[in-house]
């Protein structure tokens, strides 16, 4: 069985992978091996940009105060940046139990998001 969803929201990137994710551990090994690779080559829309923002629109509370918190902690990160930052897809965790722990955020780069630059830390 294919399962395929489209969305229109930036937000929805993550989920939609991690949904992949858990869709493709039921398949058999031979399959897994070729699924495996392509949703590791569509990991863009896991980077650490779209998955605050979608931590930010999370249901639980607790997910939306952590995006909250990383994304303070991102801008302070920022502040101090002297280069530009260059894009590498983020490294996917096969085994997440939900779509916030899809990265490891301890081993990647951690970017504020554009689309927050105008809205200020209290705001947030």
């Amino acid at each position: 069985m294919v399962y395929c969803q489209t969305s229109k929201y930036y937000v929805d990137g993550p989920k939609l992978v991690y949904q992949a994710l858990q869709y493709a551990r039921y398949l058999p090994k031979p399959l897994l091996d070729v699924v495996d690779p392509v949703i590791k080559r569509n990991g863009c829309f896991t980077h650490s940009e779209h998955s605050l923002l979608a931590m930010t629109q999370d249901y639980k509370k607790h997910i939306r105060e952590l995006g909250r918190r990383r994304i303070l902690k991102a801008r302070q990160i920022d502040a101090r940046r002297k280069t530009v930052r260059t894009f590498t897809p983020p490294k996917i965790n096969f085994n997440a139990q939900e779509n916030s722990e899809i990265i490891n955020w301890m081993d990647c780069e951690l970017p504020s998001p554009p689309l927050f630059t105008e809205i200020r830390d209290d705001e947030i």
